[in-house]
């Protein structure tokens, strides 16, 4: 943010959105960058980010996906799931739902696919043949991401309504 601010003068803002105000607003873009997986208060969230949106503003969330390749391969152990810091999982469906629900337009632009070597390389817990094994995984993974099937973490974009 504070790059932003000083090589480009733009107004960017970090922090937790139930303390922004309106008056600093309103704004084009709000980014949830793997976030709404860490709050309490998902539903108030994502009411605040509407109203401090402009009109035709964008949600940018970023998130882990339950249903991608690597969580289904690793199971309990992917890690991903990293309870308890994250209280809530998004599979594709329920994220448009609820962004839907939430007032929101909401698009799904598709796969962070470099999450996939992350993933799957923590979730193999150390270790030379984990390591590789990872590397490999996370090379399947991310193959599949690129192709659209269920990335290891999703990007979606939201417009308000």
């Amino acid at each position: 943010a504070e790059y932003a601010r000083d090589k480009f003068g733009l107004n960017v803002r970090q922090g937790d959105i139930e303390q922004a105000s309106a008056e600093t607003g309103p704004y084009a873009l709000i980014t949830f960058w793997h976030v709404l997986e860490h709050v309490h208060r998902l539903r108030d969230n994502l009411t605040i980010a509407h109203r401090l949106l402009a009109e035709n503003g964008r949600l940018s969330i970023a998130v882990p996906n339950p249903a991608s390749w690597d969580a289904q391969v690793y199971g309990r152990n992917w890690v991903a799931w990293d309870a308890p810091r994250h209280l809530y999982h998004f599979r594709p469906k329920v994220m448009m739902e609820l962004l839907t629900h939430s007032g929101f337009r909401p698009v799904r632009a598709g796969a962070i696919a470099f999450d996939a070597f992350y993933h799957c390389v923590l979730s193999e817990q150390g270790g030379a043949m984990g390591l590789m094994r990872g590397g490999w995984r996370g090379s399947i993974s991310f193959l599949r991401s690129i192709l659209g099937l269920n990335g290891s973490s999703e990007l979606y974009f939201a417009y308000k309504q």
